[in-house]
C-alpha cells in the first residue's frame, strides 16, 4: 500500500494462512470461482496505473479506498483458466527470450575455447612435417623484429615540441 520502491501496488499470491496489516491490501478469492492467478495477472497489468493512484500527499500510499475503486472484468471460469494459461505461456517465451543472449553468449565463449584448443592442438587443419616448428619462427621473428622504443609514452610526448614552436 505504501512506499517509494517498487513494492506500492506490486500483486502477489499468498499461498499460506497469514496475518494482514494496514500496509497491505487483501483481496480474498479462496472462497470465490475467481482465480487467484487471474486476479494477479490483471493486478500486474494495471500495476503502472495502481501506483499512479498512490502518488500525491506527504507519503506516497494506496488506500482502501484506491483499491476498491478498481474494477476488474470477471468472466466465465472456462475464459478465465485460458487467460491464465495464455499468461503463463507468453511470460515463459518472454523469459526465454530474456536469457536468450546470456545463452548464446555462454555458448559462444564454449565453442572459442573449443576451437582455440583444437588450433593450438593442431587440429583444425592437416600438419605438415616439413612445417617449421613454432619455436623456431617464434625465435626467428623476434630475431627480425625492429628493436621497440623503450622510452615511455609520457616522456615521448613531453619532448616533442608545442604547436607554433619552433624546433
Amino acid at each position: 500500500m505504501i512506499g517509494e520502491g517498487k513494492t506500492r501496488g506490486q500483486p502477489a499470491i499468498l499461498d499460506i494462512e497469514a496475518s494482514n496489516n494496514q500496509n497491505a491490501a487483501a483481496i480474498r478469492v479462496s472462497e470465490t470461482s475467481i482465480l487467484p492467478e487471474f486476479v494477479f495477472d490483471f493486478l500486474s497489468y494495471r500495476y503502472e496505473k495502481t501506483r499512479r493512484a498512490g502518488q500525491g500527499g506527504n507519503q506516497p500510499a494506496l488506500n482502501l479506498g484506491k483499491v476498491s475503486q478498481i474494477r476488474m472484468p470477471i468472466p466465465p471460469l472456462a475464459e478465465m483458466r485460458e487467460i491464465v494459461r495464455l499468461v503463463d505461456d507468453l511470460r515463459a517465451a518472454m523469459e526465454d527470450v530474456e536469457h536468450a543472449p546470456q545463452m548464446a553468449d555462454a555458448e559462444a565463449k564454449k565453442l572459442r575455447q573449443s576451437v582455440l584448443k583444437a588450433a593450438f592442438e593442431g587440429h583444425l587443419v592437416r600438419q605438415d612435417p616439413r612445417d617449421e616448428p613454432a619455436e623456431l619462427l617464434l625465435a626467428r621473428l623476434d630475431a627480425s623484429a625492429p628493436a621497440q622504443n623503450t622510452t615511455p609514452r609520457r616522456l615521448r610526448r613531453a619532448r616533442r615540441p608545442a604547436a607554433g614552436a619552433e624546433a
